[in-house]
């Protein structure tokens, strides 16, 4: 019996373990772009071409490697594109973090 409450304490650790990285990789943060660039089917390619940059822009303002300096225009093409009002586009196009409360926060030492 022993052994047994042995294995499975290993198992329990390491499906936290499993979780912690999960949501810490997955879970934490995304462009603001992500779910509106799905609703519409809009690539990084389209937005790249109708800003008149490279999709790696694109992509690197998504994953925060640098921050976007867009011109009004760009904002209300990029609006346009995506099908939402200018008043209501985000203010940063870097990753944020998301508010899951399906997920909540991982606890390491419970269980």
């Amino acid at each position: 019996m022993t052994a047994f409450l042995f294995y499975l304490s290993h198992v329990l650790f390491i499906a936290h373990i499993v979780r912690y990285i999960y949501y810490i990789m997955v879970k934490t943060s995304q462009s603001p772009l992500v779910p509106l660039m799905a609703i519409r089917g809009v690539t990084q390619q389209e937005i790249a071409e109708a800003l008149g940059v490279r999709r790696e822009t694109v992509s690197d303002w998504m994953r925060g490697v640098r921050s976007a300096r867009l011109t009004l225009g760009d904002w209300r093409k990029l609006s346009e594109l995506l099908g939402v009002p200018l008043e209501n586009m985000p203010d940063d196009l870097g990753p944020q973090p998301i508010h899951d409360t399906n997920l909540g926060s991982p606890n390491l030492t419970s269980q």
